[in-house]
């Protein structure tokens, strides 16, 4: 039986064992289900995650465990551990992770293994805290920690609590209720985060209502589409798609195009000499920089190279990350069944068109004319048909929302075990913040 969070937050087994053997299983954090939901501030940039804890999937009979990362550092074993290792690499340079602690692992002082400048503690159930809990709560603050409380909770807290907050929580869920919460409590030097923020509507009543910092799935709502037509340099972009998509590789014509491409040829070289990567030696042409990536893995990085070109607004960041993270995970989870099943690279462009929507403000049937992409692919993204193409966008979805039950449910049904989904979704996470640490 997999282990269970301590108050939906960090896993009992990464505090009992931070620094566990590899070989024990389920403390390394690629085998762990985890989801990570961005926050936003007041200019809608992002200032951090809120990372949500599953169960560790045990691995079906001779199912492989294989958590290695390609031109990234290996994992570290337990999930504090893992945590620190790839803060940068899964959340981003500078972000802030929240992670929800109960009682017991507060008290056991759990939160030290993690970085303090980049740690919002979250104190779930703070109205049923004694006291004394306070003393810890300012020891963590005194050491650079910041903490979270539920706006409702710690209304009713003891005062001692109540002070430690750095940060008020407001479920937007019930806009009435949260209406009337915020304007009862006032959240005083405390920054307020409003969660549950999926659509515009709840974007602006947040707003209203002051809060600071915003969570939520608005980023990727429709409601904002509006009806018109591709521009030139959209459609230019979805020419270059197509080219990218030949089944035969032509280094020297694509060399040649790029070359025309002043930004898009610094973008791919300042990539590969990143550190990611380590080459001894600085990469200075195109088409050596094509050769030494490969055709599959020079593919994909520009297939999300051309997709920030359509939205260059740093705003839409997340949208951008999720789309290279969405891709990844789905050609990963793919490759796990095997042969002769689901096309890996079919999935992988799934993934990444899957949010063009949101991306481009174009409703996706427009968008879908202009996409190099098999008939079954389309009619997964426009909705048109529940095939299983299809099946796998609601996988994805459901692990995004950290919907643990359904998301098990959904891999069964498509044949991928948990773990599988696990260690793809880790690895396609830590992929997705390397490619955009060089675009």
């Amino acid at each position: 039986m997999s282990t269970p969070p301590d108050a939906d937050g960090l896993p009992r087994d990464a505090a009992d064992s931070g620094n566990a053997s590899s070989d024990v299983p389920g403390t390394d954090l690629c085998t762990r289900l985890f989801a990570r939901q961005p926050v936003f501030d007041e200019h809608l940039y992002t200032w951090g995650y809120a990372v949500t804890f599953g169960p560790a999937p045990a691995p079906r009979p001779g199912e492989d465990v294989d958590c290695t990362l390609d031109s990234l550092p290996d994992p570290v074993p337990g999930i504090a551990a893992g945590l620190i290792s790839l803060a940068d690499t899964l959340f981003g340079q500078g972000c802030k992770v929240l992670i929800s602690f109960g009682e017991r692992t507060i008290l056991d002082e759990t939160p030290y293994a993690l970085p303090s400048e980049r740690t919002v503690i979250e104190v779930p159930g703070a109205d049923a805290l004694p006291a004394s809990a306070a003393t810890a709560l300012q020891g963590f603050r005194a050491d650079g920690f910041a903490v979270a409380l539920d706006l409702g909770e710690a209304a009713r807290a003891e005062p001692a609590i109540r002070a430690t907050a750095d940060v008020l929580l407001l479920d937007m869920g019930d806009p009435d209720r949260a209406r009337t919460l915020a304007r009862a409590q006032p959240k005083g030097n405390a920054l307020l985060l409003a969660r549950g923020v999926d659509d515009p509507m709840r974007l602006t009543l947040a707003r209203s209502l002051g809060a600071n910092l915003v969570q939520g799935g608005f980023f990727r709502s429709r409601e904002a589409i509006r009806a018109r037509k591709a521009t030139s340099h959209e459609t230019s972009r979805f020419r270059l798609l197509a080219a990218i998509e030949q089944p035969e590789p032509d280094f020297d014509a694509l060399s040649q195009t790029m070359k025309a491409d002043a930004a898009l040829s610094f973008r791919l070289l300042a990539y590969l000499n990143s550190p990611a990567f380590g080459f001894p030696e600085r990469i200075g042409s195109l088409r050596q920089a094509m050769l030494l990536l490969g055709w599959k893995i020079l593919k994909n990085w520009l297939r999300v190279a051309v997709l920030t070109d359509l939205a260059p607004d740093r705003r839409v960041r997340q949208l951008l990350l999720l789309s290279a993270q969405r891709a990844k995970f789905l050609e990963l989870a793919a490759t796990s069944l095997g042969p002769g099943r689901d096309d890996p690279d079919e999935l992988f462009l799934l993934g990444l068109f899957s949010l063009l929507e949101p991306l481009l403000r174009l409703p996706m049937t427009e968008v879908a004319a202009h996409l190099p992409l098999a008939r079954p692919l389309l009619d997964a993204l426009t909705g048109r048909a529940e095939n299983r193409q299809a099946q796998w966008l609601h996988l994805v979805r459901r692990y995004e929302a950290a919907d643990w039950e359904a998301m098990e449910a959904q891999a069964e049904q498509i044949g991928v075990s948990s773990l599988a989904a696990a260690i793809a979704h880790y690895k396609a996470s830590a992929w997705a913040e390397a490619v955009f640490s060089g675009t």
